[in-house]
């Protein structure tokens, strides 16, 4: 925290400040909301620590190196490729998360919050979706506010007279409203530049045809093929026109609740319809005032029982919480914000959608400033800050390159099982929905299943293939041991409504399991 109080001066202040500050309570449930986040991600994927972030797993440390990880991105993970050390990192991670949700040391642990879920995410990208790069975005700007001046034991040890602010405008409390807005903003300029969203009007069609985020009630709409075009352009103007009620200079109150209320039934009805990666903009929802209510009952709860409370924090320092707006740190998230806002119109420039359709001598010119020595001499920021940002979610057209594994082993007795339903007898069958959600426990396996089948998966199928032959063949004796498998992709690709779709068989990696006994 500053050392002094501040609050906004001048014309234009005044006017920003409605638009783009935050009530300190509203940091405060943000910080929680954030933070439990961050323990159920810890939570969900240390289930996998050794599959998918050990040298044990379908990712070795040497693959991931020499492979994949770009040459700017970092990792504490990689420190140590043993199942051990990731569980040591991982309740490190958990242990920050839980100071961060209670308010202790905000800052500080904002910080390492950031760091280490950097480091878990370069850690094995095969895995990431797009609401992982919300969660980094979330926690860069994060570590700019004063998260622990309310709700915190950091407030309850506030050893400060002086009075804190109600309300602060900082240029991370702007920088934070603008990185939620680009997140929709740019998500419906990457779908303007496909077909299929205008004037098709199919992109939900494909969106729920696609199976591996396929739900019951999203099969069943496929039937109402005008409710899924009306769908289509309801989304598409939802996120075009909805986040700029955020910024209404009047009745501000009134049209920030709307569209929060209007964002997140958006998000609820795609999360029943599909297990699609679902954003929700925290920062507005836990504005909310019956949340912000809560988070007060609670406070003041603490607030009436100091005496059993001081009891759990004797042994913590009193230390001063003051907030103000540092002029320094403007300078630089302002900057922050500029670099990032430039990222993301690069990676819509380089959309090959959009390419296709402008003029060759406008692309050209488009190309001379975003491909810029200056621009491409400064890339390495946003891979070292991880900044590097494209919200094509469902863009420019939702995937339709559907389909499902198949993985034959063949023993060494001659037989053949289905390495991917637990050894049981070789199936080609569509997986049912039920199926499929055994087979893909979390969206982190489902992504990692998908990114076999694209351009990626020819330098995972190797290092997948060994896991498969060596964990099977620890688990087995003789000549139930696996001699060989092959891994089938069985494609079945989307076509438009009213076509018939057709299923081929592809084999996509062959693998020898007579040195992995």
């Amino acid at each position: 925290m500053a050392s002094s109080v501040q609050k906004p001066k001048g014309k234009w202040l005044s006017k920003l400040e409605p638009l783009f500050g935050f009530d300190l309570r509203s940091l405060a449930v943000f910080r929680i909301g954030v933070a439990i986040i961050l323990i159920a991600d810890l939570l969900i994927r240390a289930q996998d620590i050794t599959t998918l972030y050990s040298d044990a797993g379908v990712l070795p440390r040497t693959a991931l190196i020499e492979e994949i990880l770009h040459p700017w991105y970092w990792s504490v993970h990689l420190l140590g490729g043993q199942p051990f050390i990731q569980g040591v990192v991982f309740l490190l991670a958990g242990l920050i998360a839980v100071a961060l949700l209670v308010g202790y040391r905000t800052r500080l642990a904002a910080i390492a919050s950031w760091v280490l879920l950097i480091s878990l995410q370069n850690r094995n990208p095969t895995v990431l979706f797009a609401a992982d790069d919300m969660m980094r975005a979330l926690l860069f700007w994060m570590m700019f506010l004063p998260l622990g001046a309310c709700y915190s034991v950091d407030s309850a040890l506030n050893s400060s007279s002086k009075p804190l602010p109600k309300r602060i405008l900082t240029g991370a409390t702007f920088a934070l409203t603008l990185q939620i807005y680009y997140v929709y903003a740019f998500s419906a300029a990457f779908k303007t530049t496909s077909d299929i969203w205008f004037p098709k009007l199919t992109a939900v069609y494909y969106a729920l045809s696609f199976d591996q985020y396929a739900a019951p009630l999203g099969q069943f709409l496929l039937n109402f093929p005008p409710l899924l075009v009306f769908s289509t352009v309801a989304t598409l103007i939802l996120e075009w026109i909805g986040p700029l009620f955020l910024f209404i200079p009047w009745r501000t109150t009134f049209f920030r609740c709307a569209t929060i209320i209007t964002f997140v039934l958006l998000h609820v009805g795609l999360y029943v319809v599909s297990l699609s990666p679902v954003f929700k903009p925290l920062a507005y929802i836990l504005r909310w005032r019956p949340l912000m209510a809560v988070g007060t009952k609670f406070y003041e709860t603490i607030a009436s029982n100091r005496q059993v409370a001081g009891q759990f924090t004797a042994p913590l320092k009193f230390r001063p919480v003051e907030v103000r707006s540092s002029g320094l740190l403007n300078i630089v998230t302002l900057l922050l914000l500029a670099y990032v806002t430039v990222w993301n119109f690069r990676s819509l420039a380089d959309a090959r959608s959009l390419k296709q359709t402008l003029d060759p001598n406008v692309r050209a010119k488009i190309d001379r400033v975003m491909k810029s020595r200056t621009l491409n001499s400064l890339d390495w920021i946003s891979r070292l800050l991880r900044l590097d940002q494209s919200w094509s979610i469902f863009a420019p057209a939702p995937p339709r390159d559907d389909g499902w594994h198949v993985i034959v082993g063949k023993l060494k007795d001659g037989s053949e099982v289905d390495l991917l339903r637990n050894g049981r007898s070789v199936n080609w069958d569509k997986p049912t929905i039920k199926q499929r959600n055994a087979l893909y426990p979390n969206m982190q396996w489902r992504t990692y299943f998908i990114n076999l089948n694209r351009a990626i998966g020819n330098k995972l199928y190797p290092y997948y293939a060994e896991y498969l032959c060596r964990t099977w063949n620890q688990q087995h004796q003789g000549n139930q041991q696996l001699e060989s498998l092959e891994i089938y992709f069985v494609d079945e690709r989307t076509v438009p409504p009213g076509e018939t779709q057709n299923v081929e068989k592809n084999s996509q990696w062959q693998q020898s399991c007579s040195g992995e006994d």
